[in-house]
């Protein structure tokens, strides 16, 4: 089952601390799931400890590239790991967020993220929702945090020192980003002219047109001389920005 949401807040709040002090020890756990972090007491204040060590190594600035863990936990640059050669890419402490991601997730709604079905693509394009009867109760502050987690590239995702500044830990005020609107794509505006209709213009009007031209559209070279009347002429589409 699910965890009230200020008891998963405590407990990642102590996971992170725990996960922070690894970290600044360049440790990386490469296995964190629920059944490797116990609960001290439940009665009294929230403690946790994170166990089982066996995956754990200290890594360089370069990262690691054994792929190694727990499947559900998997983070998305540690799948592409996967089949690969000796030598060929690398995952980092970013690793491990993923991994919190997938716990905080599974703590607030008693589910897990990714389906077993089609786990690895799920994860790879992190295919995940949190819609449904059991997220329902869940402050849209919880499910950001879990989505600052669940971020597909590295670089996007929290640290776990950012982590835990997050206003679901400080109880500042949040207000969830809001991407702008997209707006339809505008088609070229098409122009056309009748070459028969077409006045002939003196070289003082070509070069009046040019300029005209220029001002309208500063980013277009100066239109050639105009062909004689009888010539066939194209028109000429114009895009709008």
């Amino acid at each position: 089952g699910r965890f009230p949401e200020g008891v998963a807040k405590e407990c990642m709040r102590r996971v992170l601390e725990a996960v922070k002090y690894l970290h600044s020890k360049n440790i990386m756990h490469r296995d964190l799931k629920p059944e490797n972090i116990l609960m001290v007491s439940p009665d009294s204040d929230i403690d946790v400890k994170i166990t089982d060590f066996g995956l754990a190594k200290q890594a360089d600035q370069d990262g690691l590239k054994t792929f190694c863990g727990t499947p559900q936990y998997f983070a998305p640059e540690v799948l592409q790991r996967r089949g690969t050669v000796r030598g060929q890419g690398r995952y980092g402490k970013e690793a491990d967020m993923w991994s919190l991601g997938v716990i905080c997730y599974i703590l607030l709604s008693g589910t897990m993220p990714f389906n077993d079905a089609e786990l690895y693509d799920h994860i790879e394009n992190a295919n995940y929702t949190m819609e449904g009867q059991e997220w329902e109760n869940v402050s849209d502050v919880a499910k950001h945090f879990v989505e600052s987690l669940l971020a597909v590239k590295p670089k996007d995702r929290l640290t776990a020192d950012r982590a835990l500044k997050h206003p679901w830990f400080t109880g500042e005020e949040f207000v969830r980003p809001v991407s702008p609107p997209l707006l339809p794509l505008q088609p070229p505006q098409q122009s056309t002219t009748n070459s028969d209709q077409a006045p002939q213009s003196s070289s003082a009007g070509a070069g009046a047109e040019a300029e005209e031209g220029k001002a309208a559209h500063p980013s277009m070279a100066p239109p050639s001389a105009r062909p004689p009347p009888h010539a066939q002429r194209r028109g000429r589409g114009g895009t709008t920005g």
